[in-house]
């Protein structure tokens, strides 16, 4: 009986760790991204549309400040995974990041996930989120305001 209860007690144990695990690969972009940056103090965001290869680079505070703000509800799970760009986004900082030693912010984006790099962080890890609730951030990607140019 006594050996039961102390399986039974254990048992709980590993599966309330799997559970707090689990959760703590939860995150949001606002968390990985936003707090890292100095909206103010952006110098240009630089993004890359795949497969064709045409870019836009937004210089302008306003436009920027737009483009992120569209990201800042996606919730993501911090998980492996694989699949082809749709775009790269490169945020640069002309001066300084909240983060001191972050001088940019690379996005890739999947069909349902993203790859976040940034400077200082680079050779240390790459971080890949799935995005987990219904953002449309690709509305704002995908915007007729801007002025692709290919390749």
């Amino acid at each position: 009986m006594k050996k039961w209860i102390i399986i039974s007690i254990l048992l709980l144990i590993v599966i309330w760790a799997a559970v707090i695990m689990n959760q703590m690969k939860l995150t949001s972009f606002e968390e990985v991204v936003l707090q890292n940056l100095n909206i103010n103090e952006l110098d240009s965001v630089y993004i890359t549309r795949f497969p064709d290869l045409a870019t836009v680079t937004l210089k302008d505070k306003n436009e920027i400040k737009e483009l992120l703000n569209e990201f800042s509800n996606v919730e993501l799970k911090e998980e492996r995974s694989q699949g082809e760009y749709k775009y790269w986004i490169n945020i640069n900082g002309a001066a300084e990041f909240a983060d001191p030693n972050i001088r940019r912010i690379s996005i890739v984006l999947y069909e349902d996930h993203m790859r976040i790099t940034d400077s200082h962080h680079r050779t240390r890890r790459q971080d890949t989120f799935v995005v987990t609730n219904e953002v449309n951030y690709w509305q704002a990607l995908e915007s007729e305001d801007f002025i692709w140019e290919k390749r």
